[in-house]
């Protein structure tokens, strides 16, 4: 006779918070109940799973969720835990959780409570408990609402307390933090008086060694969220369970002040896209960033010899040491300043010549749907219902004269049937006007995607637009061909060349290198990325909108 196989079971274990541990209910005490359950009944523990500071009003406990999985491998024949809140407080969730068990074959057991769900007795007890836990987690959030309110209701905040005030456990309040308060207004006076910017005021008030509130370096954010908290002016509202509070308690600024900061902030506020003057000549303005280090790269001029000399640079490159303290790194990047005209030359050539490719062209020239040409099949369709409601009309007209109908339901169900038949005629003409669209647009598409000669003219149309752009109109191309996107700017390493260019030294060339992508500053050779990735249909529908002009087929607007 074979011995009988253990039943293997497993435990759950589960605390919210720390404190639980000196309630009696720590894990390490339920993990020992279940041990000595195990061996006091003969099961073998497969494996007691622990959620530690998990909430039981969560369903997705880390630990919950690895039991179940195990459940569906049928790694064990039975869950037990201590008590029936350990296992969950909502009684949904724990009904819920007792039927995935339970199509599984597997069994729920409560050591405290004495249930298991293996007995009718024990399903109806585990129903009665699980409710009972829900209402006691109801009641503790009444009480926590309760007290919430409660705190509101005198005047009192919650922690953390706003840079600039510290609690007096004695009196009850809040007040002014003297060294706080102090750089408080050392902060609003550099930004109204002195016209420092946030970055500066960070970097000056880090110099000093003036800590924030988490004792950390300042930064340009928490500089902009002090100036733009509404708390220092001494009154805050909280709103809680549909009431509004009013906390008041010194204020740190007038409202006038206040009010000034805030215009000021508002004016200097650069969207990312911003708007620039039509005379701007940095075309690539808010569009490169560096491949290297993914910083954004900027404009950046400088006067020699009566001349202005532009180029693009990399943030990380060229940030200047107040900066560097507020970003807190001693990183460093290597890509050199770039002249302009030599970006912006390979990136427009790049553009140009994808959005003059013969394959290119064609991505303009989508297929016309092939829903516009089941049309014909519903305008023979519509021709039948005018039929069937010119004969409901006659219909409605003899019921008249034989005086089955009077004269007021003639005309209410002449005009409604008037009505329908009129519908169905424009309707019948909007789509016959979609036929002859979709045939002349077939027969454009044919033309395009068969004759080489109309994809080169459209091409030199497209070439000729781009080369009469002004500088606000190229970059406006290349927003909506980049979707928001950014080109990159990256340094090409000896193990990016081609087997020709490696015996090159880049210190020795000045020319370019045969990808016109390519090219060497400052012993550096660069390239540009991007620029074959691009949205041609976004192009295509700005150079429509810019230009006026039918150089892109009609199928094309949108």
């Amino acid at each position: 006779m074979e011995p009988k196989k253990r039943i293997s079971i497993a435990g759950y274990i589960r605390v919210s918070r720390l404190k639980q541990a000196k309630m009696g209910s720590s894990l390490p005490e339920q993990r020992r109940e279940i041990e000595t359950y195990a061996r006091a009944h003969g099961y073998k523990i497969h494996q007691i799973y622990a959620d530690g500071g998990v909430s039981g009003a969560l369903s997705d406990r880390p630990a919950l969720m690895r039991m179940k999985a195990d459940a569906r491998n049928a790694l064990f024949q039975k869950v037990v835990f201590t008590y029936l809140d350990r296992f969950g407080r909502s009684a949904t969730d724990t009904l819920a959780n007792y039927t995935y068990f339970e199509e599984l074959g597997i069994t729920l057991h409560s050591i405290r409570e004495g249930l298991d769900t293996g007995t009718y007795l024990g399903r109806f007890i585990r129903t009665i408990l699980a409710g009972a836990a829900e209402m006691e987690r109801e009641r503790i959030g009444e009480r926590l609402a309760c007290g919430i309110a409660a705190r509101l209701q005198k005047g009192l905040g919650f922690k953390p307390y706003p840079f600039g005030y510290i609690w007096n456990e004695e009196k009850g309040k809040l007040e002014y933090h003297p060294d706080q308060k102090n750089t408080y207004e050392r902060i609003v006076d550099d930004y109204l008086i002195r016209n420092k910017s946030a970055s500066r005021i960070a970097a000056s008030l880090n110099l000093s060694g003036v800590k924030s509130v988490k004792g950390k370096k300042w930064t340009c954010t928490s500089i902009i969220y002090i100036l733009k908290n509404p708390t220092y002016k001494g009154r805050i509202s909280h709103n809680f369970l549909g009431k509004k509070y009013d906390l008041e308690f010194p204020a740190l600024i007038e409202a006038d002040r206040w009010d000034k900061i805030q215009r000021r902030m508002a004016e200097r506020r650069i969207p990312r896209f911003a708007s620039v003057p039509e005379n701007d000549p940095y075309i690539l303005r808010n569009l490169v960033q560096c491949g290297e280090c993914g910083y954004a790269i900027f404009p950046y001029s400088i006067k020699s010899k009566g001349k202005i000399r532009r180029y693009y640079v990399c943030r990380l490159g060229h940030m200047n040491p107040a900066l560097r303290l507020i970003a807190n790194t001693n990183k460093t990047c290597f890509l050199p300043s770039i002249k302009a005209k030599e970006l912006e030359d390979v990136v427009l050539n790049g553009i140009q010549e994808f959005l003059t490719r013969p394959a290119s062209v064609l991505q303009l020239h989508e297929p016309p749907s092939a829903a516009m040409g089941g049309t014909h099949g519903k305008i023979g369709k519509y021709y039948s219902d005018l039929g069937h409601l010119e004969t409901k009309r006659d219909a409605i007209w003899d019921l008249f004269n034989e005086g089955v109908i009077g004269k007021e339901e003639l005309i209410r169900g002449d005009n409604a049937i008037k009505d329908l038949i009129n519908e169905l005629k424009r309707e019948i003409i909007r789509l016959k006007e979609e036929r002859a669209l979709f045939k002349a647009r077939k027969k454009e598409f044919d033309e395009m995607t068969e004759s080489e000669a109309a994809q080169k003219e459209l091409c030199k149309k497209i070439k000729e637009a781009i080369e009469g752009f002004s500088t606000n109109e190229l970059r406006g191309l290349l927003r909506a061909a980049l979707g928001g996107a950014r080109l990159k700017v990256r340094i090409i390493r000896r193990r990016d060349l081609s087997e020709g260019e490696e015996g090159r030294s880049t210190e020795a060339m000045d020319e370019p290198v045969a990808d016109p992508n390519r090219r060497v500053r400052n012993g550096y050779l660069w390239m540009v990325e991007g620029t074959d990735a691009l949205d041609m249909k976004a192009a295509g529908q700005y150079l429509r909108a810019v230009k006026g002009i039918a150089m892109l087929p009609n199928q094309y607007i949108s």
